[in-house]
């Protein structure tokens, strides 16, 4: 029969030896999380990154789409818009999110000429008219906005200049960023769990 003091000593031989391969394998796998979490900081930094910069683009207008907002406030003017029965549902989606508008056509009249402007909005009633302005030099080319509010609001939020060269370097670097925080966030949860089976 075994004596107490040989099981003794062979259950603390069993436990230094369970323990210490459990140290080796936790300084082993302390190191490879460290890597994954710091890629996965990068990758965050990036999409942070991109994104500030795409909205920067957001800020900003095209000189020839200004110059258009800034020809129609010196040469509107304006009319009645007079609403038509039908109005056409359409749902509008933001990422997951969908939003449900309408659409509804104004006739107006100019020299006895009758022409149609769209408007959309999620009002499910609208007024029966509206103020149209149309471009003194193209009738057709008309709107339920002010154009010089609309004018003034892009002076005040928006910077003259072109907006692609933002895209151009945004949109890679949260594409890239997405990539590699979440790619490296399952490469660490699949290291946890083996390393959690061994």
């Amino acid at each position: 029969m075994e004596s107490y003091t040989n099981y003794k000593g062979r259950v603390t031989s069993v436990f230094f030896s369970e323990m210490s391969t459990y140290l080796h394998g936790l300084n082993q796998f302390i190191p490879k999380m460290k890597n994954y979490l710091i890629k996965i900081a990068v990758g965050l930094l990036l999409i942070y990154a991109g994104w500030k910069i795409t909205d920067s683009g957001d800020q900003r207008i095209s000189q020839e789409d200004f110059n258009a907002k800034q020809e129609h406030c010196k040469n509107a003017s304006t009319t009645a818009g007079f609403l038509r029965d039908s109005a056409q549902e359409i749902t509008m989606k933001i990422g997951k999110i969908k939003s449900k508008m309408y659409e509804y056509q104004y006739d107006y009249f100019v020299n006895g000429q009758k022409y149609v402007v769209k408007n959309t909005t999620n009002i499910t009633t609208p007024p029966d008219s509206v103020t149209v302005w149309y471009h003194q030099g193209d009738v057709a080319n008309a709107s339920t906005t002010n154009p010089c509010r609309e004018l003034e609001t892009y002076m005040k939020e928006k910077t003259i200049g072109s907006k692609m060269w933002f895209y151009i370097l945004g949109i890679p670097m949260i594409l890239i960023g997405l990539g590699l925080a979440w790619g490296n966030f399952k490469e660490m949860i699949v290291t946890a769990v083996r390393g959690k089976k061994k």
